[in-house]
């Protein structure tokens, strides 16, 4: 073998070892990329949820600040994979997240649950949450290792970043939570004083133990000088409807509204009603009816 050959040999391997590395770089990079796009989708089609459905909290069976910490930290995760340089803090990072989000899903799958609200309208059943969090887990093991680095060695490098954030934070601290006292207090004072307490309530039903289809009477009170009327109203499910229609309601008085529950399955439900109203103060009221429901006869 001539030298020019062994040379030439050599070069390519060595250009070979150096490509190795950019490679699996590239590979993880898109992964994230991946991850990304797939949390920044969930953080929107929630937003969307939260945005124009006054049901969010009964689709998801959370209450509605869970629901908008849960897209806050999407998008936050979001943009960090996206734009950090860090694939060790990324990893770890992707791993905590996932596997919260494959045992909640779980969770909802073990309890029967047939929509988890993963992806706000768009109806996920929990065994499909299950899959992609179980995928996303795998493939982030595979991209960990890829870039020669352990799942372990990840998370004490993101509990490492933790600690270091934490230190640097006490000089910070006081400033942080001086200007996030300052916004709170704002936007309690825009809340009391702007838009005020509401005109027209209704009080929530608790029926307790109901049998079957039953007959219930909302009570609404006016409590301003200004008369109002229903118009319209909107339920979360079908079992819920009401039975009167377009009523005014007068300054300072109470109505009463007749409504009727026709529970579907079996055990606690809850569900709510929104009254669209024609009042120069408020546009919309709502009332929540709930109660466990069992067959006539079977009852203990």
């Amino acid at each position: 073998m001539s030298p020019n050959t062994t040379a030439t040999t050599e070069d390519n391997f060595n250009g070979l070892e150096r490509a190795e590395p950019c490679l699996a770089l590239l590979t993880n990079r898109v992964f994230f990329y991946c991850v990304s796009l797939l949390l920044g989708f969930s953080a929107l089609t929630k937003l969307w949820m939260l945005l124009t459905d006054p049901f969010a909290d009964i689709r998801t069976g959370f209450p509605i600040w869970l629901t908008w910490l849960s897209v806050l930290i999407e998008i936050a995760l979001a943009w960090f994979l996206a734009t950090s340089f860090r694939p060790e803090l990324k990893s770890s990072l992707v791993s905590l997240v996932f596997m919260t989000f494959f045992s909640f899903s779980l969770w909802q799958w073990a309890i029967g649950k047939d929509d988890c609200g993963c992806f706000g309208k768009l109806e996920s059943h929990p065994s499909l949450s299950c899959a992609i969090s179980g995928l996303v887990l795998l493939l982030n093991t595979f991209s960990a290792r890829l870039i020669g680095k352990k799942l372990s060695w990840c998370f004490r490098i993101l509990f490492d970043e933790v600690r270091a954030l934490f230190g640097a934070s006490k000089a910070i601290l006081p400033g942080f939570l001086s200007g996030f006292a300052f916004i709170g207090f704002s936007v309690l004072l825009v809340m009391v004083y702007v838009v005020g307490e509401e005109a027209i309530v209704a009080e929530d039903i608790d029926l307790g133990r109901i049998e079957g289809t039953t007959e219930i009477k909302i009570q609404i009170r006016n409590r301003s000088e200004v008369d109002g009327r229903i118009i319209g109203f909107k339920s979360s499910c079908s079992c819920l409807a009401v039975l009167d229609h377009d009523l005014q309601i007068q300054g300072r008085e109470s109505l009463s509204v007749r409504g009727i529950v026709r529970p579907t399955k079996e055990g606690r439900f809850h569900n709510r009603i929104v009254f669209f109203l024609d009042h120069s103060r408020q546009i919309s009221t709502s009332v929540d009816v709930s109660g466990f429901f069992k067959q006539k006869g079977e009852l203990k």
